[in-house]
């Protein structure tokens, strides 16, 4: 990808699986499998981001009392809902090319709206190396 947006000097718009999961006029506390039984989970309200990603284990995730309806997507969501005493909750580990396709659908107008894929990496990488081909020059 970096490859392409390098050599092209295009912008990528991409859409992270908080995002894929979240839902449309709802509050939704997302949940994502991390490392060592671990879990990454982010509070987003109507598809936008409301908290930092945090990465927790079950017991420390938690979501502020003014929040109301709060429903539970993702990984462990049953456990996750449980613990928190809602009702509302959706287990969900993977998505699917139907969620790609209705989420990016979704994806109208880039100007107001350009969702950023997650990337979890520990390295740090400098892409102005790279110079662009003249192939059509």
């Amino acid at each position: 990808m970096n490859g392409i947006k390098a050599s092209l000097r295009l912008d990528l718009i991409g859409l992270n699986k908080f995002e894929i999961f979240a839902c449309e006029n709802q509050v939704n506390l997302v949940s994502l499998r991390g490392s060592n039984n671990q879990i990454y989970s982010l509070i987003l309200n109507n598809k936008k981001p409301i908290s930092k990603i945090m990465l927790s284990s079950i017991h420390e995730i938690d979501i502020p009392k003014s929040l109301k309806n709060v429903s539970v997507l993702g990984h462990r969501a049953e456990e996750i809902a449980t613990r928190l005493k809602l009702e509302n909750f959706v287990e969900k580990d993977d998505t699917d090319i139907v969620d790609l396709l209705n989420a990016s659908l979704k994806v109208s107008n880039p100007e107001k709206y350009l969702p950023k894929p997650l990337y979890i990496s520990f390295g740090n990488s400098n892409y102005k190396k790279y110079v662009r081909p003249k192939i059509f020059d």
